[in-house]
């Protein structure tokens, strides 16, 4: 079984969003890309060996905007994880989510910011990880 892992961090320096419409976040600061299935110009990982893997992003974010990112499998949304700006103790919001998923070779699994949400894309707060569990 290849050995396939990454984890990468968005580090533009800044808040990143909000937008009109969803975009592929670009997880550019890059930990760990055993494999080279990630790639940190575009934020998409491309299978190359069909199987089982587990994949988990996170975020932080200010409460001046809504929050969220979805993980998205061919530009479809699998999993997702949202906050809505409201007032209060708190300076920023924080979310995240995971899911395990049965992959062919060229299938493409990115994270989204979603339309007029917005996240902290500095201070390595905001990432996306995965790796093969099992190949097929």
């Amino acid at each position: 079984m290849a050995k396939v892992c990454f984890t990468a961090v968005a580090a533009m320096g800044r808040n990143y969003g909000p937008f009109d419409e969803n975009i592929t976040l670009e997880f550019s600061k890059v930990i760990t890309n055993i494999g080279h299935a990630y790639d940190p110009t575009s934020g998409i990982f491309t299978v190359k060996d069909a199987g089982y893997y587990y994949f988990s992003f996170s975020y932080q974010a200010p409460k001046t905007h809504m929050s969220g990112l979805s993980l998205a499998k061919n530009n479809s949304a699998i999993v997702k994880t949202f906050d809505h700006s409201k007032p209060g103790s708190q300076y920023c919001d924080n979310g995240g989510n995971s899911t395990i998923l049965k992959l062919s070779a060229g299938d493409r699994v990115s994270v989204q910011l979603p339309a007029q949400c917005c996240v902290h894309a500095y201070e390595d707060v905001t990432t996306f990880s995965g790796f093969l569990i099992a190949g097929e």
